[in-house]
């Protein structure tokens, strides 16, 4: 489990500070209820100064979440060589996924950060300046449409919450002009419900055709055997709720596993790709483990048995989403 990072909390406390957790829980309400009529992300909605409170007390802990999650995938497949300088982050609401990258890669020191929406580029600016690293602080803060925006390269472009929000058109194109700006990697990141997995599958598809590198979370560069199908590729990653999203939501848990999609891309191959991935909670019974993998071979459920009990012990020890770096790791064999 995952917690924001405390300069964060304390910034968004200060942000929140003179605003009830019910006028925030209301305003939320409010903000969920345009996204279920309207069907644009939370963010996009986002038109005064409450709004943006009400967005960094509900849902900026869960995207903070998926933004870790997705880019804490990458350190395997690049090497500890890898860091990005430079960070393009597009459609960046309050910089949920810089203070993420921030995280993973203090040393980064450079960042450009777009949004459409006012509020939030003010409250992310002023999240900012509390920050430690320099990627946050010395961030050029940009508010303007993705559509109309000239971008800046960068070493790691972020597309998060972003492509759902336009219309198909509009989606391509953006993916096309993010990956002109990307000189490492590119990572697009959704909402872990079926629309969101359909977004980024899309995008998938077309970088692929663009001549990407596939890096995560895919162990393979072919067609994704979950385009399609009832289910869909999805994560999690749980975080702690901070006590005024518990208060803003009425939620008695004091964790929350934030689900998400994604795809990393790259310039550069991994310097190697998993056997597989877990795409699905694993499903223990007395002397086995049954696994829903994803793999070049497609999608398989082996079960891992007492009859091989050094891959069971591994086996009992993974979680929805880990990887699988070889066969072997199980007990498989390679077909």
């Amino acid at each position: 489990m995952i917690e924001l990072p405390n300069d964060l909390l304390r910034a968004i406390e200060d942000a929140l500070a003179g605003t009830s957790t019910r006028a925030l829980a209301r305003r939320a309400e409010q903000l969920s209820e345009r996204y279920r009529s309207r069907g644009t992300g939370t963010a996009g909605r986002i038109r005064n100064s409450l709004d943006a409170q009400a967005y960094l007390a509900q849902w900026m802990p869960a995207t903070f979440a998926q933004s870790y999650g997705a880019l804490a995938t990458l350190p395997p497949r690049l090497g500890p060589d890898w860091s990005p300088r430079t960070v393009l982050d597009l459609g960046s609401g309050p910089g949920t996924a810089l203070w993420a990258t921030a995280e993973l890669w203090p040393e980064a020191d450079w960042a450009t950060a777009v949004d459409r929406s006012r509020p939030l580029v003010e409250v992310g600016r002023e999240l900012a300046r509390a920050a430690p690293q320099s990627l946050l602080r010395g961030c050029c803060w940009i508010e303007g449409d993705l559509c109309e925006t000239i971008f800046p390269s960068a070493d790691l472009v972020i597309l998060a919450h972003s492509l759902a929000e336009l219309p198909g058109a509009g989606r391509s194109d953006l993916i096309e002009r993010a990956w002109s700006a990307c000189e490492g990697v590119l990572t697009v990141i959704e909402p872990g419900t079926p629309g969101g997995f359909q977004v980024v599958e899309r995008a998938r598809t077309r970088l692929l055709e663009l001549g990407a590198q596939l890096l995560a979370p895919c162990p393979h560069a072919t067609l994704c055997p979950l385009a399609g199908a009832d289910s869909w590729c999805h994560f999690p990653q749980r975080v702690e709720r901070p006590w005024f999203q518990r208060e803003t939501k009425g939620a008695e848990l004091g964790w929350e596993d934030a689900k998400f999609s994604f795809v990393s891309v790259g310039r550069r191959p991994a310097l190697t790709l998993p056997f597989a991935r877990l795409v699905g909670v694993p499903r223990h019974a007395r002397g086995r483990v049954r696994l829903d993998l994803c793999s070049a071979r497609g999608l398989e459920s082996p079960a891992i048995t007492r009859g091989d009990k050094a891959a069971l012990r591994r086996a009992k020890k993974l979680r929805w989403g880990a990887a699988v770096e070889s066969a072997a790791e199980l007990g498989l064999r390679v077909r």
